[in-house]
């Protein structure tokens, strides 16, 4: 099978500690053609020294690497540069601080020949700690909750990922026409700090997104990611409705129903956090509570689906 050229893009910031271990998973993966990409966000420590380092001494195992730095300007401007920069028919986003299982790009990169009319695949990640222990085989289990099955359904993709976010970060294999052509997605909005909600968002309106049920990945969650500041979690939110309400005329039918609920459940919890007003409250109780039990009926359908259809075995696809 032929092996089209994937470019490996490593957005970095304050990962001193963790990035010549992202790097060198890059570099043990046996995928035979890769570029890998850094590009330095500002960083207040030596994130740009030690890939620089890294860089002269295992760049000749790459057909090219390039190390280069910016001053600081957020995630998803950091990944546009990046995107333009790629030469690669392939893209995949690596964090500085997170790190590639063997074969990971393999699967991704076949997954995609065989797939013509997606223009992205993502796939599970392990969940590992700051010291690089394993918390969890699927992150997507063991950290969102995520009922995985629906996942290798087109319809079951759409709803779960509407209903209850679960993408893993590193998962992610992307077609670099998928940003840059003009029939493509588009590239990440700089406005908002949330950049790969309204991506997926619109990449699920088109059902241009596959999903690989193995880990590809080690997604690495950091103590300090569990604890966000009220004003952090309110911009937070404020950046998901904004993408959530630009997608939501690309959907059509029960997904745009569900988009609208969780639209309103969101806007609903930003009151609350700005008002505490009880009647907001007793709003958003009832707006979870609805959403928990469409999230139900929706685990029940594809149950259902698995137990008559008789889709058993292998499930890597679709």
């Amino acid at each position: 099978m032929a092996s089209p050229l994937i470019s490996v893009l490593v957005p970095a910031y304050n990962h001193a500690g963790y990035i010549e271990t992202c790097l060198e998973s890059i570099r043990l993966d046996p995928y035979p053609q890769t570029e890998v990409l850094v590009l330095d966000d500002g960083s207040m420590d030596d994130t740009l020294g030690v890939a620089q380092g890294w860089c002269g001494k295992f760049g000749h195992h790459f057909v090219r690497v390039q190390v280069a730095t910016q001053a600081n300007q957020g995630i998803a401007a950091t990944l546009n540069t990046l995107i333009r920069s790629a030469r690669g028919e392939y893209v995949a986003i690596l964090a500085s601080d997170d790190l590639l299982l063997p074969g990971g790009l393999q699967a991704r990169a076949t997954y995609l020949l065989e797939h013509p009319t997606h223009l992205a695949v993502f796939g599970d990640c392990q969940a590992i700690d700051e010291h690089g222990r394993l918390l969890h085989l699927s992150a997507m289990r063991g950290l969102y909750r995520s009922f995985v099955p629906a996942l290798h359904s087109p319809a079951g993709r759409v709803r779960e990922l509407i209903l209850r976010w679960s993408v893993p970060g590193p998962g992610l294999m992307v077609r670099r026409s998928a940003y840059l052509s003009p029939g493509g997605i588009g590239l990440y909005d700089a406005a908002l700090s949330v950049e790969d909600r309204p991506f997926y968002l619109k990449l699920l309106s088109r059902n241009a997104l596959g999903f690989l049920g193995a880990p590809v990945a080690q997604y690495r969650v950091h103590s300090r990611q569990s604890v966000r500041s009220e004003q952090r979690q309110m911009q937070l939110l404020h950046d998901v409705v904004a993408a959530e309400e630009q997608a939501y005329p690309d959907f059509v039918g029960s997904e745009k129903l569900f988009l609208s609920l969780v639209i309103r459940r969101n806007k609903a919890q930003i009151v609350v956090l700005n008002t505490g007003d009880p009647l907001s409250r007793l709003r958003l109780r009832f707006l979870n509570l609805v959403l928990r039990a469409i999230y139900l009926f929706h685990i029940i359908v594809i149950r259902w689906d698995d137990l008559f259809s008789g889709r058993r075995g292998d499930r890597r696809e679709c």
